[in-house]
């Protein structure tokens, strides 16, 4: 009101709403809810502080009632486009999925441009594991809003979970442009480093995530879990002590303190790097420790000892861990191909990719799968989300590249040239990896690069002189040489 009058009922509600909007923004959700209770008090017609109830109430936790909140603004103004969409995101954090996307789809009939029912409907998709649609629904709100964080954010989360973590990583850094402080957003480019093998910026990333979100056990595990790769376990300890700390229930906290305290116990010798026998002792102590039956069914693949890899293999797949039971299908896919049966393997291993779709090893197993069964074509796309997820692996290109190899030698047209520079990267981040030395040789010769594939002979023989493919490439390397003397 100008100066000297007297604020009207309205004045008093449009300041209300214009408080409550600032204290959402800035996180105060107390404050949020009392003013927007004010200014429905004052008028009952301010729909939008219904959605800002239910946004607050979300926030809180407190999901039934932002349901009831939204639900109650909706009988007043079925057509409202923010109570809609904050009625559909409490129904999908409840679970109620199919109700979450109806509500979202009867938006974007009358409102197309809406790019918040967009990101919603996103959500709800990659909720229901329908990744081709949340990708596209976060890709149509970013086309309507580029600017918006939470959808570049999620799309790096779903695209991570996809295999594509170029893409994942360029999401990340376009979100922290816009949010330098955005903590999922940090807490993803972390797990990203340490995919690649960067723990040194994994750390220093979940510690910037930290410095915003002191208090949550999940960063807090995260970080632990990076402590303790890089052997310091005092940093790793201090971690999950916070984490209990602020929920004293957490079962992977208290999993990983139990795994801290064993280590101290041994006198800083960590059990799960024990023998097979020591491991089996400890399973049969600890039967709920997850981490050992994992690690006794590394150790059996290790030593061959199928039948007790088996075991913990069953013994995970029981487990409602999707990580887990994915572990225990690659297992078995890995005992299965050990015995020569392919088509089994391939079974179980697309059955870990599906409970694991992060995990590089598992699409790589089930691309070793299809070559043995000669699907070329199948076996290099699989190879592809491998290497996609860990592009620093020699053994992945190289995996990849025997399928190209392969397959050219079935008459694809292309496909040695791809070969080939996978092969070149392969040695480049591994001089000693035998398999591609020896498809190195094969494809140089083939270009006529004979002294390239003299080379990559001699490598092979130097690495595994008693192979029982040794002959063999003795013969091809007698027969480069007699063809490099024949031109000069």
């Amino acid at each position: 009101a100008p100066a000297g009058a007297t604020a009207t009922p309205e004045d008093a509600a449009a300041a209300a709403q214009r408080r409550a909007g600032v204290l959402l923004t800035a996180g105060d959700l107390p404050g949020a809810l009392a003013a927007a209770d004010e200014a429905l008090a004052l008028d009952p017609r301010a729909h939008s502080m219904r959605a800002v109830k239910a946004i607050a109430l979300r926030q809180r936790g407190d999901l039934e009632g932002a349901l009831r909140e939204a639900a109650r603004g909706l009988e007043a103004a079925p057509d409202h486009a923010a109570l809609r969409v904050e009625r559909a995101a409490a129904l999908r954090l409840l679970g109620r999925l199919d109700e979450a996307e109806a509500d979202l789809s009867r938006l974007l009939e009358v409102r197309p441009q809406a790019a918040d029912a967009w990101l919603h409907l996103a959500a709800v998709r990659f909720d229901r594991r329908d990744d081709d649609g949340a990708e596209a629904a976060f890709s149509r709100c970013l086309e309507l809003d580029p600017e918006q964080v939470d959808a570049l954010v999620n799309r790096a989360l779903l695209r991570r979970r996809r295999g594509d973590l170029a893409g994942a990583g360029r999401d990340v850094e376009a979100a922290l442009r816009l949010a330098p402080g955005n903590v999922t957003a940090l807490a993803v480019q972390a797990s990203l480093a340490a995919r690649r093998g960067d723990h040194a910026a994994a750390l220093a990333g979940l510690t910037r995530a930290l410095d915003r979100a002191p208090e949550s056990p999940h960063l807090l595990l995260e970080r632990a879990d990076v402590h303790l790769f890089l052997r310091d376990r005092a940093a790793a300890r201090r971690d999950v002590e916070r984490a209990l700390a602020l929920e004293p229930a957490h079962a992977r906290a208290l999993a990983t303190l139990r795994r801290l305290d064993a280590i101290e116990r041994g006198g800083g010798a960590d059990p799960l790097d024990g023998s097979l026998a020591d491991l089996q002792a400890l399973v049969r102590r600890e039967p709920d420790r997850l981490d050992a039956w994992t690690q006794l069914a590394t150790k059996a693949l290790e030593e061959r000892a199928f039948g007790t890899a088996l075991e913990a293999a069953d013994r995970l797949l029981t487990e409602p861990d999707a990580q887990a039971r994915g572990f225990g299908h690659l297992v078995r896919a890995r005992v299965h191909l050990a015995a020569r049966r392919f088509a089994e393997g391939q079974r179980e291993a697309d059955l870990a990719c599906a409970a694991r779709p992060e995990d590089a090893a598992a699409w790589d197993l089930a691309g070793v799968a299809r070559y043995m069964l000669r699907d070329f074509a199948g076996a290099v796309a699989t190879h592809d989300r491998a290497v996609a997820l860990a592009p620093g692996s020699a053994v992945f290109l190289a995996n990849r590249a025997s399928a190209l190899v392969a397959g050219h030698q079935a008459g694809r047209a292309g496909w040695a040239e791809r070969a080939l520079a996978d092969l070149e990267r392969a040695v480049a981040l591994d001089p000693d990896l035998l398999n591609a030395w020896g498809n190195l040789g094969i494809l140089r010769a083939e270009r006529g690069d004979l002294d390239g594939a003299i080379a990559a002979c001699e490598r092979t023989l130097a690495l595994a002189p008693d192979h029982p493919l040794a002959p063999r490439t003795r013969a091809m390397l007698d027969d480069l040489r007699r063809r490099r003397a024949a031109q000069r």
